[in-house]
């Protein structure tokens, strides 16, 4: 990992506000004390179907496609390349152990989102070094979209109703033959494996069309971008219930219909963003404006620590015990906010807020970014 106070090239308003949003987003929602009243904000959904939650990653990891047009847009940097996709994969495995709480390499589990995000940045260099415009880009996400499509009505034919179920679908297949049981999921008694070879698949159409709205903002003037963002996005909500149609939305499983959707959701982030930010020469913003943009740029420009981060102190909090004190970190603060807050869940959730909010706006005044 390495920390970076300087910027090679001129940032990018629309892809910092863009990200930063999410990130400050989920940094409140994900911290919400679990209660049925919040469980369509801070919970994902059991098998189909869709909550605020399962927008998170998806979006997330289409930004990170834009990211990564803007990033390569004068080439790519090999072995840059290649260290950082073994450093997010090591990372991945030592993340599993702290968030899952498990230090037994025997079930270390080799699958995590960390690990989605270190096969997308190859897989979407491979491709766009071969599909580099955003429509042959744009192009390849669909091409894979309906490849996986027609994998899953072909594989569920004789599943109950025709669908992928827990218990039965291509992860629950392919997963622990490749990994071994032990070593994905649940060790694979949940049927399925979330971050598993099918969704690292499914997920590389979020990336490119995430890339395809990258191109766009680097190729046209202000207007005519946000045009074409808004369009693309459109265009991918659309199609997501066409898809839908066959195979219903599903994050365990990242169908097509839930890669469409989140990332046309995604690219009409980025239109607003391109919108509201993106000036020319990145000529200064208005007074209020510029406050805004400042506070979000701050969660944009350490997305990685606060998007992941927030997980790891999550099993900080839920598994370590303050000294002296009979209960963990969590335990503690969350007894001491029911004793007096009318709204105890909400009220927990903005206080971690407010840590990850100081730390990104500290950092951000230093210049401090951490990287990969």
């Amino acid at each position: 990992m390495s920390k970076s106070s300087k910027t090679a090239k001129p940032r990018i308003r629309t892809l910092d506000f863009a990200r930063g949003f999410l990130v400050a987003g989920t940094a409140f929602l994900t911290h919400i004390l679990a209660a049925p009243q919040f469980a369509v904000w801070n919970t994902h959904a059991e098998w189909f179907g869709l909550t605020v939650s399962d927008f998170a990653f998806p979006v997330f990891i289409t930004l990170f496609g834009t990211a990564m047009a803007i990033a390569y847009r004068n080439g790519v940097k090999k072995l840059r390349l290649l260290r950082r996709t073994i450093m997010l994969i090591l990372i991945g495995l030592v993340f599993n152990m702290i968030v899952n709480w498990n230090f037994d390499l025997s079930t270390l589990r080799f699958t995590g989102i960390l690990q989605v995000y270190a096969v997308l940045g190859v897989l979407v260099v491979l491709i766009t070094r071969l599909a580099g415009k955003w429509y042959t880009a744009l192009g390849a996400g669909l091409l894979i979209m309906l490849a996986y499509q027609g994998l899953l009505v072909l594989t569920s034919a004789h599943f109950p109703q025709g669908l992928p179920q827990p218990d039965q679908n291509l992860s629950g297949i392919i997963d622990p033959l490749l990994f071994g049981p032990e070593h994905i999921y649940r060790q694979g008694q949940a049927g399925y494996d979330p971050e598993g070879i099918f969704t690292m698949l499914s997920a590389t159409a979020n990336a490119l069309c995430g890339y395809a709205a990258g191109k766009l903002i680097l190729e046209h003037k202000k207007i005519a971008a946000v045009f074409y963002l808004i369009i693309l996005g459109c265009g991918l909500l659309l199609l997501s219930p066409l898809l839908a149609a066959y195979i219903p939305f599903a994050k365990k499983i990242w169908t097509p219909a839930f890669a469409s959707l989140t990332a046309g959701a995604s690219v009409l982030l980025l239109a607003i963003s391109h919108a509201l930010f993106h000036t020319v020469n990145n000529k200064p913003l208005p007074k209020i404006k510029a406050a805004v943009y400042w506070f979000f740029e701050a969660f944009g420009r350490n997305a990685f620590l606060v998007f992941f981060g927030k997980f790891v102190l999550i099993a900080l909090m839920r598994n370590l015990s303050v000294p002296n004190q009979a209960g963990t970190y969590h335990e503690l603060l969350s007894q001491w906010v029911f004793s007096w807050s009318p709204q105890p869940h909400l009220t927990y959730a903005f206080i971690i807020f407010a840590f990850w909010t100081a730390l990104a706006l500290f950092l951000h005044k230093i210049k401090l970014y951490i990287k990969i």
